[in-house]
């Protein structure tokens, strides 16, 4: 059973100072990570994850600065981009698993698409991006670095064929930016550091090879490990919980 986002509600009185607070050190650190990485802090991208909360409290972090959010639920994403039309700025990514009969609707809603995990549904986003107007959304493929059954994502060793069929799709191909993973769980300061070096290695390989395109992202990095994740690369992170701590 889902769980209903959540609304301000359910937050405690002047929790909006909070969450500027969170935001702000969040910031930070990412302008930390880029520098120690020989970057600058817009050279990365802050996805503010907001699968656990109601549009409401999208606008109050909107009025904080925020401006992308990241959901994992299609119909979700279609709902707050509908809810949230009035705000100008706003762009919905799309951060979760996606299954083929869901496409339309994300494609038509999200700026970006960070899970292209299968030639399946490659097929299928290429037909749904036909006749979109838009040159959105970004396309990451998502790459199943660790090989863990429970994780989605392509296994590394399929990833030269799927770059491959992209280039021959060109709707996709046209969107293509980068690659995303997720690391497994490690109870290691550095357990996710190898993961991402991998994928980071990964994308300067198929860089080289042309099958990614100049400039190719890295979609990697969550609430735990992002900085971890900047260090090795990542032009893109996905911030939740951090961010909504009331701690």
């Amino acid at each position: 059973m889902v769980k209903s986002p959540l609304s301000i509600e359910d937050f405690p009185a002047g929790f909006e100072r909070r969450l500027d607070a969170n935001l702000q050190d969040c910031r930070a650190r990412i302008a930390a990570a880029a520098v120690r990485s020989g970057r600058a802090a817009e050279d990365v991208t802050l996805i503010t994850v907001s699968k656990y909360v109601d549009s409401g409290i999208m606008r109050v972090l909107y009025d904080l600065g925020v401006r992308k959010f990241g959901e994992n639920r299609p119909q979700e994403a279609a709902r707050k981009s509908r809810e949230l039309a009035d705000l100008d700025g706003v762009e919905i990514h799309f951060i979760g698993h996606l299954q083929r009969n869901k496409a339309r609707l994300t494609v038509e809603h999200c700026r970006s698409l960070h899970s292209l995990n299968s030639p399946r549904l490659l097929k299928e986003l290429e037909r749904r991006l036909e006749d979109l107007e838009t040159g959105h959304p970004d396309i990451f493929v998502e790459v199943n670095i660790s090989g863990e059954e429970s994780k989605m994502g392509l296994p590394a060793e399929e990833l030269t064929s799927l770059l491959t069929s992209i280039s021959s799709s060109p709707n996709v191909a046209a969107r293509l930016h980068g690659l995303m993973t997720i690391p497994p769980y490690s109870s290691e300061p550095d357990g996710a550091r190898a993961c991402f070096t991998q994928l980071r290695r990964l994308r300067d390989q198929h860089l080289t090879s042309g099958l990614l395109p100049p400039g190719a992202g890295l979609s990697m990095g969550m609430s735990s490990d992002f900085e971890m994740a900047i260090e090795e690369g990542a032009t893109v992170v996905r911030v939740g919980s951090a961010i909504y701590s009331q701690d």
